[in-house]
Parts: C-alpha cells; sequence; structure tokens
C-alpha cells in the first residue's frame, strides 16, 4: 500500500513536470503568432491536461466519471470547430 502512494506520487510529479512544456508550447506558440492563439490549441491543451488529471486521480468513481465527461466534451468541441467553423483551416499550429 506504501509503495502504491509512493508510484502515484512519482507519477504525479512527472506529469507536472511535463505540463511546463505544454505552457512553454503555448508561449512559443504565441509568441510565433504575434500574440493570437488557436482556439483549438487551448482546448487541445485542456484535454491533455485533463488526461493527465486522470492518470493520477484515483479517489472517487465520481471524480473520474466527471474528468472523462470533461474530456469528452472537450474533444467534442474540438471537432465541431474541425468540422463547422473553421473547416478550410489546414495549419497545424495548434498541435
Amino acid at each position: 500500500s506504501e509503495s502504491e502512494v509512493h508510484y502515484y506520487d512519482i507519477l504525479e510529479s512527472i506529469l507536472s513536470f511535463f505540463i511546463f512544456f505544454e505552457f512553454l508550447t503555448l508561449i512559443i506558440t504565441s509568441l510565433r503568432n504575434k500574440g493570437h492563439v488557436s482556439l483549438i490549441f487551448l482546448l487541445s491543451l485542456g484535454i491533455t491536461s485533463l488526461i493527465r488529471l486522470l492518470l493520477t486521480y484515483h479517489e472517487r468513481l465520481v471524480g473520474v466519471l466527471l474528468i472523462a465527461s470533461a474530456i469528452l466534451i472537450l474533444i467534442i468541441g474540438v471537432f465541431v470547430l474541425k468540422k463547422f467553423v473553421f473547416p478550410n483551416d489546414d495549419t497545424a499550429d495548434y498541435f
């Protein structure tokens, strides 16, 4: 039991370290585009952050289901934006 708690602490620290890379990517993207950041890029950052949270959150089933449903809503939002709002946008700057 104690090693399992230690494992989740190490995993949470590693995943927190990679969140810094996401923020660095956000800063580089906004500097490259003169302060403009794509909405799809921001949604994809939210999806990856929630996936990382889901990997480390194991306390209650209701919380896991809420995080999973939030991820699904964000994925649907990205799909709607790509399909209907920005259908001719072929740039891949947001991934």
